[in-house]
């Protein structure tokens, strides 16, 4: 069972308007637009370093509010669709939906987004800055995140989601 939050789900929802507001036009359904299928792409390269980071830090994952931080097949796909891929999906069909009244109405809800994921980063700032077990945590041995190896895997994915976002950009604004 998954005792946590993750602190990801409003960068998602993020992902997912900003890529909306970069649709050149309205489709008859969001999956037939380009953005909607790059922005998965794009959203599949943060989601693969997410996994990458829970293997090489589990407890540093759930920010060391559970004691054992081990979870199944069925909490995979669980988080994968409901906590990943649907604040995606949401926050583009919901940036879509309110862009018809206007851009300004799509880009609050990449602002809410970006608010609520500067939030929840800085209440928990002191834990995501940590990278160890949560017993380091506790006792205040944790290592630094730009010290540790989970920072490799930022290090490598910025850079891929930079450059997918870039040709992105360009392929949705070619139409």
């Amino acid at each position: 069972m998954v005792k946590t939050f993750l602190i990801d789900l409003p960068v998602l929802s993020l992902f997912g308007s900003i890529y909306a507001l970069i649709q050149k036009r309205e489709e008859s359904s969001l999956l037939k637009e380009s953005a909607f299928g790059w922005g998965l792409l794009f959203s599949t390269v943060f989601i693969i370093s997410v996994i990458i980071s829970y293997f090489m830090a589990p407890h540093w994952m759930w920010m060391y509010f559970p004691e054992n931080p081990e979870i199944g097949i069925l909490d995979w796909i669980y988080i994968l669709l409901f906590l990943y891929y649907l604040p995606y999906a949401g926050g583009y069909f919901l940036a879509r939906e309110l862009r018809k009244k206007g851009f300004i109405y799509g880009a609050i809800i990449a602002l809410i987004s970006l608010l609520g994921e500067v939030f929840i980063v800085l209440r928990l700032w002191d834990r995501y800055t940590h990278v160890g077990t949560r017993e380091e945590f506790l006792s205040g041995t944790a290592t630094l995140l730009w010290k540790s190896s989970v920072n490799t895997v930022f290090n490598i994915a910025i850079p891929v989601m930079v450059i997918v976002f870039i040709i992105s950009l360009v392929r949705i604004r070619r139409g």
